[in-house]
């Protein structure tokens, strides 16, 4: 979330109105591209708004979206809430895209916009009640929505198709004017926080999740305006339909967010002992090793207490990257607390989990982070014994045991404890009830 500040000596009775405004403490280059693409929104609804408004049945439909959009706006106030506290920073989606894609697949581009920015609008004065937003937020998403709109309308428009009938051709561009309302509005959002943050596109990239809630949406949107077509009685069953995907997705990103660390995007501890645990679980069921490997950054306080925390956490984002790039996509990797990471590897003995550790170790200590600080680690590895099942936790001591080793002998090593026993697997007989008398 962007923070307004103040310049230092200012005082805040001689600024104008006009420059309290929160976008001007932005980059000059972020503000241009704001109003640029402002500018170019509100041209093109000029230009459509201009054509005039269709008054045939046309508009009933576009007040029937409306008056849908509104309901549900009003009706789902404190998801949407919910829905801002998650997405805190970066991109996030919203369920005012099933009713403007509506408009876009079965009015007239003059009404689709028309319809965009009175349900915008309406968003606007509800969020300004309960939870207040800066305006040229709000406004620049309105534009990249119009955008997105000018050119979905264009695919859909230019070879005359309402929907009238849906044959193969017609669902088609429906699926290309999807594409592009997609493409056109992720590409403006995505160029504006690279411009007022800063930050790499990586980062500011929505995830798949994100993204297919989106995709959802727009099919949700072309659905609904076959309904209001076809069976206008029966919209009203698209709010249901909304409010339970919108329900389900906020539960899903909600429950991850519980799950992740917030500085480095690695599980936490309570989300990697979980997966952990399923981890140890199958290796025992199918008689596999499993290891773990417990990082701890050298001399990371040092860090802090010269360059910051800023620096700090910029360091421990770049470590976690290196983890997930080096580890198989299915290990459990996670930040187990301070400047210890963890990771759990199914399938790998002791050996060659000390050998994935020095291969950790040399990538760690070879990096350079962004803000030119580097960094070692020490490693300790532990690791079961194939066809035993120990407890997670007899596993994390032995490893946290070799690590106090690496590190009382020299630090920037890796230091494999003793093979960790524990109860025969299912199907393994037990030796020590074998052995005789």
């Amino acid at each position: 979330m962007l923070r307004v500040c103040w310049q230092p000596g200012v005082r805040l009775n001689r600024v104008s109105p006009v420059r309290a405004w929160a976008i001007w403490r932005l980059r000059r280059r972020a503000v241009a591209f704001l109003l640029i693409s402002e500018l170019i929104a509100a041209a093109g609804l000029v230009l459509c708004l201009r054509q005039g408004l269709t008054v045939d049945g046309y508009f009933w439909r576009g007040v029937l979206l409306l008056g849908t959009a509104i309901l549900f706006t009003e009706a789902s106030t404190r998801i949407e809430r919910l829905n801002k506290y998650v997405h805190a920073e970066g991109a996030s989606n919203n369920q005012n895209s099933v009713l403007c894609f509506a408009g876009v697949t079965v009015l007239p581009t003059a009404d689709a916009v028309a319809l965009a920015v009175l349900v915008y609008a309406h968003a606007f004065v509800s969020n300004r009640r309960s939870d207040p937003v800066a305006p040229h937020k709000e406004i620049f998403t309105l534009a990249s929505v119009l955008l997105a709109t000018f050119g979905a309308s264009a695919v859909l428009h230019v070879p005359g198709v309402r929907l009238s009938y849906v044959g193969p051709l017609d669902a088609a561009l429906i699926l290309l004017a999807i594409v592009v309302y997609t493409v056109l509005n992720l590409a403006v959002v995505l160029a504006g926080l690279r411009l007022v943050t800063g930050a790499p596109l990586v980062e500011l990239m929505p995830d798949r999740p994100t993204i297919g809630y989106e995709n959802t949406t727009l099919l949700f949107g072309a659905f609904t305006g076959i309904l209001v077509l076809h069976a206008p009685w029966l919209s009203l069953l698209v709010l249901f339909m909304i409010a339970s995907l919108h329900r389900a997705s906020l539960v899903t990103n909600l429950q991850q967010r519980a799950r992740t660390d917030s500085r480095t995007g690695l599980l936490n501890a309570g989300g990697w002992q979980l997966l952990a645990r399923q981890h140890l679980a199958q290796c025992a069921e199918q008689v596999r090793p499993a290891a773990v490997l417990l990082i701890d950054l050298d001399h990371f306080k040092r860090i802090n207490d010269t360059h910051g925390h800023l620096a700090g956490d910029e360091v421990l984002r770049e470590v976690a990257e290196i983890l997930v790039r080096e580890l198989r996509g299915y290990d459990a990797v996670g930040r187990y607390g301070g400047e210890e990471f963890i990771a759990l590897l199914p399938g790998v003995s002791g050996l060659a989990a000390a050998g994935i550790g020095e291969r950790l170790r040399e990538r760690v200590g070879s990096n350079v982070s962004a803000v030119g600080i580097s960094v070692t680690a020490s490693i300790g590895v532990a690791a079961s014994v194939v066809g035993q099942s120990p407890a997670l936790e007899d596993i994390i001591d032995a490893a946290d045991t070799a690590l106090y080793e690496a590190k009382e002998t020299g630090r920037n090593r890796v230091c494999l404890a003793p093979p960790v026993n524990g109860r025969p697997s299912a199907g393994q007989p037990d030796r020590r009830q074998l052995q005789p008398d």
